[in-house]
């Protein structure tokens, strides 16, 4: 594809190109990817070598993120644009969660749908920022708990050895 159109479509492109994390492809309707850019730094996998590709090479193989891009391809064929979550493939095998928007791509001259533009972006990080602040919130819990139970048990005990004290400034003992 050329950088060749309109200023304002040639800034938006090479403004997308530059989001760290973040993926644009034009997927046509037999679902090939026609133009990509970004999969370098997100999958791992050199654009242009990927022209021409099923999108769905992209995704990790599961049943479910194949039923939501077809899900996503029915939306964006209709007219609609879709957003979700899909899990990809990096090159190296590695699935990671990619928050995923797609839109109707028209031909600019007659309106006819060509495709789908994907925008995809990586949200490992944030996702694992998620399960770390959950994992300390549900630490946390148990540190409260862990601390009430200890100064609950410590005051039993500091009775326990007041009892045991009194008892035997009294003469007696707990055995007698």
């Amino acid at each position: 594809e050329s950088r060749s159109g309109r200023p304002e479509t040639v800034q938006l492109q090479t403004l997308l190109e530059n989001l760290p994390g973040q993926f644009t492809a034009l997927v046509d309707r037999s679902r090939r990817i026609r133009y990509s850019s970004g999969l370098t730094r997100t999958h791992y996998r050199d654009d242009v070598s990927v022209v021409g590709s099923p999108y769905a090479d992209l995704l990790a193989p599961d049943d479910e993120n194949r039923r939501l891009f077809h899900a996503m391809l029915e939306t964006v064929c209709a007219g609609d644009s879709w957003s979700g979550t899909h899990w990809h493939a990096r090159m190296d095998g590695t699935s990671f969660p990619v928050r995923t928007h797609a839109s109707p791509y028209q031909d600019p001259r007659t309106g006819q749908l060509l495709g789908a533009l994907v925008i995809g972006r990586d949200v490992s990080v944030e996702r694992d920022a998620r399960v770390r602040a959950r994992s300390n919130q549900q630490m946390a819990g148990v540190g409260a708990l862990t601390a009430a139970v200890s100064a609950r048990l410590g005051d039993r005990l500091d009775a326990m050895e007041d009892l045991v004290h009194a008892t035997e400034r009294g003469g007696t003992s707990l055995g007698t």
